[in-house]
């Protein structure tokens, strides 16, 4: 027979392995909510990284790594990308091989997010764009932003 102080000790034992599965499975439920709380956080900064880095700097200018024309709500996006050409309104440009403006097809972008129509003057005859419009600019032939400056994509 076991005397009362084996016994005693004996249900001591067993009540201290209790406690201590119970607390091993607070500590892995208490793991597994930090775990599941730093990934979410995570994937915020990472989100608001992402958006934070849709731009870069080369050279002193400021860049964009999307070429999208409009915001997801639908109103103009004024972005630059690095084959991006500025037109400064007022000053003439000619389209040559290796000059600031190459022969080609074009969108026109306004320069300013509050400008959605501007006058280009193409060769001998001026018209109004569209913030997204697309123009074909020959090999020496001229071009002018009249009213407002604008982009070339």
């Amino acid at each position: 027979m076991l005397s009362s102080l084996q016994l005693f000790l004996f249900g001591l034992d067993q009540t201290i392995s209790i406690i201590t599965i119970v607390a091993a499975a607070v500590v892995l439920l208490a793991l597994i909510v930090v775990i599941i709380i730093g990934r979410r956080s995570s994937n915020k900064k990472r989100v608001n990284r992402e958006v934070k880095n849709q731009t870069y700097v080369k050279d002193g200018q400021k860049f964009t790594y999307s070429d999208a024309l409009t915001n997801a709500d639908g109103t103009m996006r004024v972005t630059k990308t690095e084959e991006d050409r500025v037109l400064k309104a007022g000053k003439t440009y000619r389209a040559l091989k290796n000059g600031h403006i190459l022969p080609g097809k074009y969108k026109v972008l306004s320069a300013s997010g509050s400008d959605e129509t501007f006058m280009i003057r193409l060769g001998n005859f001026a018209r109004v764009f569209k913030h997204g419009d697309e123009i074909v600019i020959a090999h020496g032939q001229e071009i002018k932003a009249v009213s407002h400056t604008v982009v070339l994509r």
